[in-house]
């Protein structure tokens, strides 16, 4: 068997399923046109030129004012576009009205489109990919990386477009419910949810001097998200292993740190010691349970943009991720030529915001101070941020420095320059309320 490409071969299609998904259109619009919004079709599904035409013109009187179409308007639509001989004439678009006669099986005619489309996307990629292996002289890693982008990209499934109508119903619904705010994502630790909203879509920087916390209050919102609120959690720490980034969880969760409760088991030679070991024990044994149990998902191997992106992808393709963590923003490497840093760094905040907004999630990404307490290397990285929270340094007298005052600096709606009343335990690695 050869798996060269043959010219010879028709691409994937399926004309029949193109044309009933037009017919499907003109006898049930509404109900028709809603399904194909919700799986995100465009002209772009169908593989004869003359049905993507069609489709065109539908979906432009489908959303104008006056959405009712029938066999006149339809053809005028495209007698002015210039485009009712191309697509066969008025013997076509009649023959539209009478290919089907139920709208029955629309989805299954739009599943089938859905899949010719993305089997076509294959094969066009492929042919791309080998024909710049043969000719281009770019690095085979980075060419990788870009089959690897545009190929998991295709798992990512195109959320339908509310309207502007359907956008008002859905806030007069909440504010007659009292519902909160659906696009609203809670991270489930109270004092930051009370005091900052986080959308979907959003690119929340957490900005503080080295050694400050901003990787465990990342990680803490991260495993607070998936083991208290049950949400899909991804989580990617370039500076940490897997085995480090868990025990650290597993303190936060049990409240006693994973090392002194081995110290506790291995040093107990009283009963009453051992019996105070097994207690501690039974804590960390419970995190481990509520930890096995989260949908978490972690890579620690993974350092460049491209594969942090496509591994997000994939996975997001297998079951949607509501947050995702990146440790940290200066660690992130990048493929291509930039005159400075600064330009990296704001080329990947750039791509990690949009991101989020292609998958519908909160992007989460710590990044170190500089020393006039702006992220380091980029501050174009702060205006990028949808939401901006900063972690002072608090210096002690003998030069120890560890984390201070925890202030919102930017987001969507609601105050900014206000404190989060949270303390740092370092022993535990988290953060918890500040108390009187």
């Amino acid at each position: 068997m050869t798996y060269l490409p043959d010219i010879h071969r028709l691409l994937p299609q399926s004309p029949e399923a193109e044309q009933g998904v037009l017919s499907s259109l003109l006898l049930a619009p509404k109900e028709v046109f809603s399904m194909c919004e919700q799986s995100g079709i465009d002209s772009r599904w169908f593989h004869i030129p003359a049905h993507a035409e069609v489709y065109e013109v539908l979906r432009d009187i489908f959303q104008s004012q006056d959405p009712k179409v029938d066999f006149i308007r339809l053809t005028q639509a495209l007698r002015d576009r210039d485009k009712l001989e191309s697509v066969g004439g008025v013997g076509f678009i009649s023959s539209l009205w009478t290919f089907l006669t139920t709208a029955a099986n629309a989805a299954y005619y739009i599943g089938v489109a859905a899949e010719k489309f993305v089997a076509r996307e294959l094969v066009r990629i492929g042919t791309e990919c080998a024909a710049m292996a043969y000719d281009s002289g770019e690095d085979v890693r980075t060419l990788a990386a870009t089959a690897h982008s545009a190929l998991t990209a295709l798992l990512v499934e195109k959320k339908k477009r509310q309207s502007v109508k359907e956008c008002l119903k859905e806030i007069m619904q909440e504010m007659a419910s009292g519902k909160p705010d659906g696009e609203v994502v809670p991270t489930g630790i109270g004092e930051i949810d009370e005091k900052l909203q986080l959308y979907k879509g959003d690119l929340l920087i957490v900005s503080a001097p080295t050694s400050c916390g901003k990787s465990a209050l990342t990680a803490q919102m991260l495993l607070t998200a998936c083991m208290d609120r049950g949400l899909r959690v991804a989580f990617y720490p370039l500076e940490m292993r897997q085995k480090q980034t868990i025990k650290r969880g597993l303190a936060m969760r049990a409240g006693i740190n994973v090392k002194y409760v081995r110290s506790l088991l291995l040093s107990a030679k009283t009963a009453e010691a051992e019996r105070y070991a097994q207690e501690q024990l039974k804590k960390v044994q419970d995190a481990v349970m509520d930890m096995a149990r989260a949908n978490l998902y972690i890579r620690d191997d993974l350092y460049a943009l491209d594969s942090i992106i496509a591994d997000i992808r994939a996975e997001h393709g297998k079951a949607p991720f509501t947050f995702v963590g990146i440790d940290y923003l200066q660690l992130i490497r990048i493929n291509g030529k930039f005159e400075r840093r600064q330009l990296q760094i704001a080329e990947i905040t750039q791509r990690l915001k949009m991101l989020a907004n292609e998958l519908d999630c909160v992007v989460i990404v710590p990044s170190q101070q500089n020393k006039t307490g702006g992220t380091r290397e980029a501050e174009d990285a702060e205006n990028d941020a949808s939401a901006l929270v900063k972690i002072d340094a608090e210096v002690a007298d003998n030069g120890d420095i560890s984390p201070g005052r925890i202030s919102v600096w930017k987001q969507r709606e609601g105050a900014r320059g206000i404190d989060l009343k949270l303390k740092f335990n370092g022993l535990l690695t988290k953060f918890e309320p500040l108390t009187p």
